[in-house]
């Protein structure tokens, strides 16, 4: 009986402190006590520990870059608006600041732009049942040409600088008397005096006389010694007119009864003297240079005689021929060296 009650209070002592256990362990798991062991942490040797200062630099170039890509971002926000406002501006017409050449050589045609229609991309990708026509929209618009006539043209045919500004929005300064535009644009400043200040003017010029003649007091700068100062009135004028010309008749005939000559044409007579005779002279050179030339080859020509021949008929000849040589090109540096 003993060892009975025993063991069924050993079976009942364990199954208690089991029970136990699972309670615990459920705890601690709603608990979220229970934790992985942790591997211990390995020391930083040479080669895995960072440089010193890395870090550091690390921030300020990324502080340096985000600054230079805002400043980027905004230069590149800022052209893009200056292009947005040129656009606009071709859109309406307008040269938008460019010049003829650079509005040929555009990638977009904006005249024929808007006269072809809007056109959306979803057009190009949703398809649609009904087969797209080419739009033949072309009105007849109105324009002035710059003989100020009216005309009717259509509208892909009408110019740049005819194109109507019906149905576009005003800008401010458009209503500015002042601004020209269209194609009697000019880089020049064209002024255009008052309709007040024309009259003045002609009012002004009404009593002038129609034969006024240059007055020259009216100048403050230094004359000509051959200036001469006629007079205002025109019977005066006509006189005075009359005796320079009388003046110069005479001096004329004058002139010729003594034989002058201007020196211009004295000068030009004698240059052209001393040119004649120094091409005279240089021919004369040439062809006493020539005629010495010919001399020689006559000399070495003519065949050598042997010293046991007889007859020493050819040796005078030679000699005299070549004392004739000799005389002539003593002349010659003679007539050199006076000519010098």
């Amino acid at each position: 009986m003993e060892s009975r009650e025993n063991v069924e209070g050993s079976v009942t002592g364990t199954s208690s402190t089991m029970l136990a256990l699972k309670a615990i362990v459920a705890e601690r798991r709603a608990a979220g006590a229970t934790q992985e062991k942790k591997q211990p942490r390995k020391k930083d040797n040479l080669w895995t520990r960072p440089n010193k200062g890395v870090a550091a630099r690390q921030a300020k170039d990324d502080a340096a870059w985000a600054k230079l890509n805002a400043r980027t971002a905004e230069s590149v926000e800022e052209r893009l608006k200056k292009k947005a406002e040129i656009y606009n501006k071709l859109q309406r017409g307008r040269t938008g600041g460019m010049t003829s050449a650079q509005l040929d050589n555009l990638l977009v045609d904006f005249d024929s732009q808007n006269t072809v229609g809007y056109e959306s991309d979803e057009e190009s990708t949703v398809p649609s049942d009904v087969d797209a026509q080419p739009s033949t929209y072309d009105p007849l618009v109105e324009i002035t040409d710059e003989f100020g006539r009216s005309r009717q043209v259509r509208r892909s045919e009408v110019p740049r600088e005819y194109l109507a500004r019906a149905g576009q929005e005003t800008l401010p300064g458009d209503d500015d008397p002042t601004v020209i535009r269209g194609h009697h644009i000019s880089n020049f400043p064209v002024y255009e005096p008052t309709a007040e200040r024309v009259a003045k003017i002609m009012e002004d010029t009404a009593e002038d006389p129609l034969n006024k003649h240059y007055d020259a007091t009216n100048e403050n700068r230094a004359k000509g010694a051959a200036f001469y100062q006629f007079s205002g009135d025109a019977e005066t004028r006509q006189r005075q007119m009359d005796e320079l010309l009388g003046r110069r008749d005479e001096t004329i005939k004058t002139r010729e009864a003594r034989g002058a000559r201007d020196e211009v044409q004295e000068g030009s007579e004698n240059e052209l003297q001393v040119v004649s005779k120094a091409i005279s002279k240089r021919k004369r050179g040439l062809e006493e240079r020539r005629a010495l030339l010919n001399a020689k080859r006559q000399k070495k020509s003519e065949p050598e005689v042997s010293t046991s021949s007889a007859s020493p008929a050819p040796k005078p000849k030679v000699q005299e021929g070549s004392l004739d040589a000799m005389d002539f090109l003593a002349k010659m540096s003679r007539e050199l060296g006076g000519a010098g």
